[in-house]
């Protein structure tokens, strides 16, 4: 009926002892990637100490290790697409000659003529697939364009031009010490602390601002744990835990970023409220790639505490085991996105529908036409917060020499999610909406009376028997069963999920397959955006739902039958 986990820590002894090591490998018996000129750079380092000895003979020992691993490797090892200086110039004639030419048409010139609509190829603003003037070109793009690398590879190509030559490092240390105490002949305390941390420049194969890169990224652990352990009698022993997990994770803000502090009111985006002033939009352009969207700070973490306690006392042919368990657990997630604009640019901005193939979507950002446009406004972070508490007891009983039985009952209770200020949101069924009579269910908002949403349930009791029986001195039949049950449902819903109200996005794409761009962005600015926490927010929206029912705890019936023989 109690859980198990089981793990090895070395300790220390009365002799000083240790060791060192190194693992090394490089590129230098590599072979290159088909499509690269060279060998990509790769180089692996594992390195470390471990060491151990008495703090007081016969008392008291320590124990420590630290774990160096060093990784650096290139960062792409494949082709991807840049824009050539033809391009960026506003010329599109090299996609005349491609197997499958892309026309442009100008958008200026779009007609209906007998309930068609077309457009000429040749126009004020584009004719024979260049544009035709600078003045025509998007002052957003041309704030941009400095920042494309130039193409490396098939020079001369529209595609596949462009290979990356960075590399990007990772580092890990891990270190910990592992202190044991005896106190008396029958007791004893351990203490660990166990640290660990991954770094990464996380350089991207395009430069910031473009790449989307370049900003530190880590991983970070850290563990604490006391154990105490008691010797009541020779048959009674007393066993208790109490441990502190965490792990983090996220990318760093690095300010300027690609070279502004500010880069939505540098490039004259309206409308627009990014979290961090250094987040660069969101960038995709049909036929090139996707660019942009770094410059924020992402912060995900999680840390536990945790209490254990368990007594065994042996008695006739009775092994009984009794304990408790208690976790309260908290995760943080921090994680802008989009905030300072996603933006789509397509070839339908300057082709026509009879054409799939018409039109460049660079030809389209290089004037500022975009076909579909998102902004992300983000003020609610995910602050979960959730407990578990669970008690149980267990009987090993030797029925005879041959049989024995295992008896548990085991009470778990999982409390479900809530956030930490109470920014949490779901549709209620049952709620009565003003803002929609006659049809049931609005928005609804968590308060200190109703946190979560959801039902606390008690009665997670779960029995536990197994046996074994031995039919010789050779073969023994094993049967179990046992009800188990998790945290479900109730878990895990605060991250964005329910948020509903809080944050929210708006944007438009265009409404005709391109010939109305849905964004213009020199011109236009984006829709506001007020979080709203009304009943009848966001109606005729896809919202999430919860039931009260929702914070049941899923459940298993485990069987397993099974014969042990000795050959």
């Amino acid at each position: 009926a109690g859980g198990a986990a089981s793990f090895e820590i070395k300790s220390g002894s009365n002799r000083i002892h240790g060791s060192a090591f190194e693992f090394l490998r490089n590129d230098v018996l590599d072979a290159r990637y088909f499509f690269q000129p060279n060998v990509t750079a790769y180089r692996q380092n594992e390195f470390g100490i471990v060491a151990g000895g008495p703090i007081k003979k016969d008392k008291a020992f320590i124990f420590g290790w630290y774990d160096g691993f060093r990784w650096t490797q290139g960062v792409s090892t494949g082709e991807s697409t840049v824009p050539t200086a033809q391009m960026l110039n506003g010329d599109f004639s090299q996609f005349l000659s491609l197997p499958q030419p892309n026309i442009l048409y100008d958008p200026t010139t779009t007609a209906v003529v007998n309930n068609v609509t077309t457009r000429s190829t040749c126009g004020p603003v584009i004719c024979n697939n260049v544009i035709t003037n600078p003045s025509y070109f998007s002052a957003v793009a041309l704030k941009i364009n400095p920042y494309f690398p130039a193409p490396n590879v098939n020079q001369g190509s529209v595609f596949n031009n462009y290979i990356s030559s960075a590399v990007n490092p990772t580092a890990v240390n891990q270190w910990g010490l592992h202190g044991d105490y005896n106190i008396d002949e029958r007791s004893r305390l351990s203490v660990l602390h166990a640290y660990g941390e991954n770094t990464s420049p996380n350089i991207a194969a395009i430069a910031p601002p473009l790449g989307g890169g370049n900003q530190p990224s880590y991983n970070h652990t850290e563990n604490i744990r006391i154990n105490y352990n008691l010797s009541v009698k020779p048959n009674i022993a007393h066993h208790a835990v109490l441990a502190y997990n965490y792990w983090g994770g996220g990318t760093k803000l690095v300010t300027p970023y690609g070279g502004k502090s500010d880069w939505v009111d540098y490039l004259g985006l309206k409308g627009f409220a990014p979290n961090f002033k250094t987040q660069f939009p969101v960038i995709g352009i049909g036929g090139t790639g996707g660019f942009g969207g770094g410059g924020s700070e992402d912060v995900h973490n999680s840390h536990s505490v945790e209490f254990a306690d368990t007594l065994t006392w042996i008695t006739g042919r009775h092994t009984f085991k009794f304990g408790i368990e208690y976790l309260k657990s908290a995760t943080n997630n921090v994680s802008p996105y989009g905030n300072a604009g996603s933006f789509n640019f397509s070839n339908t901005e300057v082709g026509i529908p009879s054409d799939l193939a018409s039109g460049v979507g660079f030809a389209s950002y290089m004037l500022g036409l975009a076909d579909s446009y998102q902004a992300s406004h983000y003020t609610t972070p995910t602050y979960a917060r959730n407990s578990y508490f669970a008690v149980f007891a267990q009987d090993d009983f030797m029925v005879t020499r041959k049989l024995t039985l295992n008896l548990g009952l085991r009470w778990d209770l999982f409390t479900p999610n809530v956030h930490k200020y109470y920014e949490k949101s779901w549709v209620n069924l049952a709620l009565v909406n003003p803002g929609s009579p006659g049809v049931p269910g609005g928005l609804e908002f968590a308060s200190p009376a109703d946190p979560s949403g959801v039902n606390t349930y008690y009665r997670n009791f779960s029995p536990r028997i197994g046996m074994a029986y031995s039919l010789n001195d050779k073969t023994v039949l094993r049967a179990a069963y046992g009800i188990f049950y998790a945290q479900g449902n109730a878990s895990g819903m605060d991250g964005g999920l329910l948020t509903q109200g809080y944050n929210g996005t708006v944007g438009a794409s265009s409404p005709d397959n391109g010939f109305t761009p849905a964004f213009n962005w020199d011109n236009d600015t984006a829709t506001p955006y007020t979080p709203s926490l009304t009943p009848q927010t966001l109606i005729g929206q896809s919202l999430w739902t919860l039931r009260r029912t929702d914070g049941r705890s899923p459940h298993a019936n485990n069987v397993n039958v099974g014969i042990q023989r000795q050959l």
